[in-house]
């Protein structure tokens, strides 16, 4: 493939060409008629290809150029020269192979009253990752040092020939490896007969092995390229984790108490132990409570949960190095610190409490309607951070500053725990559904807004207000509209059913300027989708499934925002433009 019809990776939401070989197939067998025991098998297969990914041109930074090289004008070494190539086939570009496969075997049934599941399961993932066009240290010293006219030129603009490129270039090859072994069961069963009905139980365990790994090829190892050298790793994880549920219903219909038609009561637990930095338990509680029957429920639960620390930051190599021009407020003098940065072993998870409560009316006047309205609340704490030496400097930081008495100042910047993040909203929901003619008709729409999304990093500065905002300092952030919807009207007549949906993302200020944020104004699209569907049994159309449709069908623009690094909120906003689409599924 030529350079000219390589595709560019600069659009991530876009589509470039790829050949995909995918396979899934499930399998279930009764041992027995009594359905106590019941053999279940899934399997799953992928091999993706992705060539000639285009990325950007080629650029150098170019430490030195000798005075002796041809093109020098100098008439001296030249230090720091910065060359982008323009010639024919020097574009970074790359190829992706990526294989995964799943395995799934498992046994499930029931015995009396107890129902239960246990299942092993097996998952691999293989990617494979060419570069093309990167600098060989070695080559790029021949290529300026080169005597005559085929030395390198960096003082023109694509003004070099394939000789004075020889030996500049390499294409460095590495493999990620990824595995998952899991093994885990569960039963349920009724425990005893309350009054309001009867009191119900799950429990459970798990086990899984994560292993990742990553090999570099020579090159990559002996520190041939521009990137340095990159070291082979391997990382695994052992995790156990037991689990219980009990569902307590306090008050049931057959009480006829005033005001509490039911009243159930949910508790929850989950252990986990890890074997590489510890362990942790979460509980959840919630309720619900039926005032007058089915019409009306008001619902609300508590909960915590968790995000282990990555394997890669809790084992990656730290690094020391020498920093300049920072301010040490505790001497009040200039100073140039000591830094240590990397992974940190002593990391603990972060942590977050959960919280809802809302409400379910089913009004019995009007057939067929549903609304809903939640409030919600999500607390981060002990957010894993990279923290900013001048906010250690300051004290406002996690980590730790030790001034020696000679003067010197050294920075542990390591990977802590430290930031926190807290964001709450509102979510309404109404749903009607009714018979229209010969067919059915569906009407869901969704409404969501958030009221506060606040952040700290513990990098110094004070706790950012995000709501409304477009946020560049975090990457998984990005724009925080208040207000989003949908609205779905959906018609189905037998094995025929047509959809449309309208995507609304509001208005959130753009703070490329934050001194003077600008309003970027709603982004609304429309979807069209049709599709026919016939029932699993006899015939050569027996279970086959069409869909078509089209995503964005007035080709509506994304809005452009200055603070993002492209122009565009990938995250909100899909700039594919109109997008046709048309699936065919059979079931056998």
């Amino acid at each position: 493939m030529s350079a000219q019809t390589r595709q560019s990776t600069n659009e991530v939401d876009t589509l470039p060409g790829d050949e995909r070989t995918q396979g899934w197939a499930s399998f279930e067998h009764d041992l027995s008629d009594s359905g106590a025991a019941t053999v279940f098998l899934e399997g799953l297969y992928n091999r993706r290809d992705q060539a000639d990914y285009l990325w950007s041109p080629k650029y150098l930074f170019a430490p030195e150029i000798p005075a002796s090289n041809t093109y020098n004008p100098f008439g001296q070494d030249v230090n720091a020269v910065n060359y982008i190539f323009t010639e024919p086939g020097t574009e970074l570009y790359s190829d992706h192979l990526t294989t995964d496969w799943r395995l799934v075997a498992g046994l499930r049934g029931e015995i009396g009253v107890v129902n239960y599941e246990v299942a092993a399961t097996r998952y691999e993932r293989k990617f494979e990752f060419t570069e093309h066009n990167i600098i060989a240290i070695d080559g790029f010293i021949d290529a300026v040092t080169r005597p005559g006219a085929n030395a390198l030129n960096l003082f023109g603009w694509g003004a070099n020939s394939p000789q004075q490129l020889a030996g500049l270039f390499v294409s460095p090859f590495s493999v990620t490896r990824t595995e998952l072994t899991s093994f885990d069961g569960r039963i349920g069963a009724p425990l005893f007969d309350l009054p309001g009905g009867t009191v119900r139980m799950a429990a459970g365990f798990e086990f899984r092995k994560e292993v990742s790994e990553q090999d570099f090829d020579t090159l990559y190892n002996e520190g041939a390229t521009e990137y340095g050298e990159m070291a082979d790793s391997r990382l695994k994880r052992d995790v156990w984790s037991v689990f219980g549920e009990v569902l307590i219903p306090i008050v049931g219909e057959a009480q006829k108490i005033s005001g509490i038609a039911a009243l159930e009561l949910s508790a929850a637990v989950r252990h986990e132990e890890y074997n590489d930095f510890g362990s942790t338990t979460n509980p959840q509680v919630s309720l619900r409570w039926l005032p007058f029957g089915e019409d009306w429920v008001v619902r609300a639960s508590w909960g915590t949960s968790f995000r282990a620390p990555p394997v890669d930051v809790l084992n990656a190599a730290q690094q020391t190095f020498q920093a300049f021009s920072y301010f040490d407020p505790v001497q009040n003098i200039g100073v140039d610190p000591i830094v240590t940065t990397g992974g940190n072993p002593n990391l603990t998870p972060e942590e977050a409490d959960t919280f809802n409560i809302g409400t379910v009316y089913r009004p019995a006047f009007v057939p067929g309607l549903s609304l809903s309205l939640d409030y919600w609340s999500i607390d981060l704490t002990n957010i894993i951070v990279e923290p900013d030496v001048q906010a250690l400097l300051n004290g406002t930081g996690p980590g730790q500053v030790i001034r020696l008495p000679n003067g010197e100042v050294q920075v542990i910047a390591t990977a802590a725990n430290g930031g926190q993040q807290k964001a709450t909203g509102f979510d309404f929901t109404a749903r009607y559904e009714r018979a229209m003619g010969p067919g059915q008709l569906l009407l869901d729409s969704r409404l969501s807004y958030l009221s506060s999304f606040d952040a700290d990093l513990s990098d110094g500065l004070d706790t950012r207000r995000l709501a409304g905002r477009f946020s560049s300092f975090r990457a998984d952030l990005s724009g925080l509209p208040r207000l989003r919807g949908a609205l779905n009207p959906v018609w189905q007549q037998g094995p025929f059913a047509a959809s449309y949906q309208l995507n609304y993302v509001g208005s959130y200020d753009d703070t490329f300027n934050s001194a003077n944020p600008r309003d970027i104004g709603s982004y609304v699209t429309h979807d069209l989708q049709f599709g026919w569907r016939q029932a699993a049994g006899e015939g050569l159309l027996s279970g086959v499934d069409v869909t078509a449709g089209i995503d964005n069908f007035t080709d509506t623009d994304p809005r452009f925002i200055a603070a993002s690094f492209d122009g565009y909120d990938r995250s909100l906003a899909d700039y594919r433009g109109r997008f046709y689409y048309l699936q065919l599924r059979k079931q056998f």
